[in-house]
């Protein structure tokens, strides 16, 4: 039994993407830290993204519509993605907005995919003035204050992507040559005490640029302090770092992200929020036709 077709709804603030009356995502701010409510009233009119004079959410920069047009049952239905763990990996600090240091002349200001980061998430992430997992300041952050950084840029080194990417798209390749497919996913990290911690990649390094044999193959980091994942001062607060420790991760796909404050900021709490309701309607058809199997009088 398949979950209903989806309507585009056009929100105040942004696009979202529900589905019937029954499962519609309500529109939030995508700046609010909040996970969106559920609306029981049914959309007025469904309007085409294309046509919206607001920007159409992306994760992975992908349209958002893909992603949740994947996430029904087909998406439910996959099993693990099963990338390895990178184990016992050295894990530093650095954060968005971050000047240059006495041991690494690179600033924070950009992103090696995004020239105006520190803009473009609201300001700097300050890791000493925090509220929560948030920063203190006068601006709303606008992106998912759970982010990484990892040893590997695909945009500069086209041909290692192309050789190691597993996920590598050879026709966005050919259309966007400057558009990463590295930013933007997911990565899980375990610290040494087992607590789990949910990401996005958004930036490069520590120090290196070129790892792929590391990122995506069985290499070792080999920077002078063997550092192979930079997080930031939301991870940090969330698994209990002091600034240079030993954590495992690994890639893991959208709809095997688990529920926790790495969803409830901008874009990702509406695409995972619909994902989360795709997956109870599928439950809830999956028991009712159960139940109409095994008992056709009720029907």
């Amino acid at each position: 039994m398949g979950i209903a077709g989806l309507s585009v709804l056009h929100a105040e603030e942004t696009v979202i993407y529900g589905t019937t009356s029954e499962t519609a995502v309500a529109s939030t701010p995508a700046t609010a830290p909040a996970v969106i409510p559920v609306s029981t009233e049914a959309p007025a009119k469904a309007t085409p993204a294309a046509n919206s004079e607001q920007p159409v959410l992306s994760v992975n920069d992908q349209p958002v519509t893909q992603v949740v047009l994947q996430s029904t049952e087909e998406i439910i239905s996959k099993p693990p993605s099963n990338y390895p763990w990178k184990k016992k990996i050295v894990t530093t600090t650095f954060w968005i907005g971050q000047d240059a240091t006495s041991y690494n002349d690179t600033t924070n200001y950009a992103s090696a995919w995004d020239s105006k980061w520190t803009k473009s998430y609201g300001g700097t992430d300050n890791p000493t003035q925090r509220f929560g997992f948030l920063p203190k300041g006068r601006f709303a952050v606008t992106q998912n204050p759970f982010y990484v950084a990892l040893p590997f840029n695909d945009v500069k080194f086209p041909d290692l992507a192309k050789k190691w990417i597993p996920w590598y798209n050879k026709d966005l390749a050919k259309d966007q040559r400057y558009q990463s497919q590295c930013k933007g996913r997911w990565i899980e990290i375990r610290n040494a005490d087992g607590k789990s911690c949910f990401a996005q990649w958004q930036d490069v390094g520590p120090f290196r640029y070129d790892h792929a044999a590391y990122v995506f193959g069985k290499e070792r980091p080999n920077t002078f302090n063997k550092a192979g994942l930079d997080v930031s001062p939301a991870v940090k607060t969330h698994l209990g770092l002091v600034g240079l420790d030993i954590c495992d991760w690994r890639f893991v796909e959208a709809w095997e992200v688990r529920e926790g404050p790495w969803i409830t900021y901008g874009e990702q709490a509406i695409v995972m929020a619909a994902i989360k309701q795709r997956e109870q309607a599928h439950k809830n058809s999956t028991a009712k036709l159960a139940q109409v199997t095994s008992n056709p009088a009720t029907e």
